[in-house]
């Protein structure tokens, strides 16, 4: 099923951008992801790695961004991909409680590619995921290199950005 993100402020730059998510889950319990960003994407501001990377702080220019929420529990994992070829993963015990050992490696857990052209950015991921999941929150962090960043998700239900927040996740099933 194909998703709309949405932007969690509109303004001038977001109405020139459009972004559509799709995902499913196999029963071999491997994540795949599919998104694609259209409108002025070489507008984008993210760092070009010869040798990508695991780096912290992604969030602060353009990175794709995914959540996957443990099945009735707190613990969620967070992965981040810039566009330039660094990632990033995290693991939470609850809310923004980072687990002893996160950041944790990830560079042959997950398959990405990245497509840019032109008016779009797409990027597909396939990564094991380590339990059955709940939820899922799939978001973009959006830096023009002239705006401030903006933040999409598939919901938003705090009064600012917040992509830790599950009650914004979609449920996975029953």
């Amino acid at each position: 099923m194909e998703l709309e993100l949405h932007p969690f402020e509109h303004s001038s730059t977001t109405k020139l951008f459009e972004v559509r998510a799709e995902w499913h889950l196999t029963d071999d319990n491997v994540l795949h992801l599919h998104s694609t960003v259209t409108g002025p994407v070489h507008f984008l501001d993210y760092d070009r790695s010869s040798a990508p990377e695991a780096k912290d702080e992604l969030w602060k220019k353009t990175c794709f961004e995914f959540f996957a929420l443990k099945r009735n529990s707190t613990e969620y994992v967070e992965w981040n991909y810039s566009p330039g070829g660094d990632y990033q993963r995290y693991r939470f015990s609850a809310y923004r409680e980072r687990l002893e050992g996160s950041p944790a490696p990830l560079a042959t857990d997950a398959k990405i590619d990245w497509k840019i052209t032109g008016e779009s950015l797409d990027v597909r991921v396939a990564v094991p995921l380590p339990y059955e999941i709940q939820k899922i929150q799939i978001c973009w962090v959006m830096k023009v290199k002239s705006d401030v960043p903006s933040y999409w998700a598939l919901g938003h239900t705090s009064s600012k950005p917040d992509f830790h927040n599950v009650d914004a996740f979609h449920q996975c099933g029953a």
